[in-house]
Formats: C-alpha cells, structure tokens, sequence
C-alpha cells in the first residue's frame, strides 16, 4: 500500500512538471482553507471552465466543513484575468450556529455574494481570499452581514 501512495505522488508531481499551463486550462482543483467557501474550516473542490475569452472562467465548487457542527457550502464564481485574477462568488453556506455542551448543535445557512482576489501559478498552485454580504432569514438573528473567505489554497490537478 506505501508503494502504490508513493508511486501515484511520484506521478502526480511528474505529470505537474511537464504539464501544460495549468492557469489556462478547465479542470479540476481541491484545497483547503477558512472561511464561508470551505464551510467553516475544511476543503473544498471546484472546476475551473475556461470560456472561449481567455481572461474569463467559470467555477462552480463545493465544500465541506466545520462550523460548529459538519457543514457543507456550494456556489459559482465567475473569474477574470489571467494570473491574477477578479473573483465575484455567489454561494450558500452556513453563517451561524448554536448549541451547547450536551446540546445538538444547529447550523443555520445564508446566501452570500463576494469579491475578490484570486492569484494562480502556472502550474495550478492558486491562494484566494473574499469578502462580501450574506443575508440570512430573520429567524436566525441578524438578515445582513458580512461575509469572508479568509483563505482558500488549492492546487488544480489537471
């Protein structure tokens, strides 16, 4: 079993090394990171879809999480540029939760759009981080609020 984990790394690593730009391509990217993208704090996966303009792209992603209890968030961004990159991302996602010690923790879930900024390697190495508003049904408390990704890092796999 260690040596088929280490030969599927060795090959992973290689196919990055004589990859093709992996900035401007479609496919598939998971990470890691804090904030409303990665439900709490947790993974997340997205797919980049490259648009006939190459300075725009489309990437609906999930994550999965801990925000008290498990939670899991969704949504599409829309991005543009090339490297760097303009981030507008507008996804479901929990935004608060209560409970106690002995007590079944309830996660409660709000609509969220935000901007912001994204930077890509061109070998798929990507840091993003956005903040924006989340509004969420008033009988969990507060209707509007902000909303931030602290920090999503991921690597695109192809």
């Amino acid at each position: 079993m260690r040596r088929v984990f280490l030969i599927a790394v060795v090959l992973f690593f290689a196919s990055h090394a004589f990859a093709q730009d992996l900035a401007e391509t479609s496919g598939l990217a998971l990470g890691v990171g804090v904030g409303f993208e990665n439900a709490g704090l947790g993974g997340h996966g997205l797919y980049y879809l490259q648009t006939a303009n190459e300075r725009w792209r489309i990437a609906p992603h999930v994550g999965v999480g801990y925000f008290g209890a498990a939670a899991v968030s969704g949504g599409v961004m829309a991005l543009f540029g090339r490297r760097h990159r303009l981030v507008i991302d507008l996804m479901v996602s929990p935004a608060a939760a209560d409970g106690g010690t002995g007590m079944r923790t309830n996660v409660y879930y709000a609509l969220s759009l935000l901007a912001g900024w994204e930077y890509m390697s061109d070998r798929g190495a990507a840091i993003r981080s956005t903040l924006g508003v989340a509004y969420k049904p008033r009988d969990y408390g507060e209707e509007l609020f902000l909303a931030v990704n602290l920090l999503s890092i991921s690597i695109k796999l192809w």
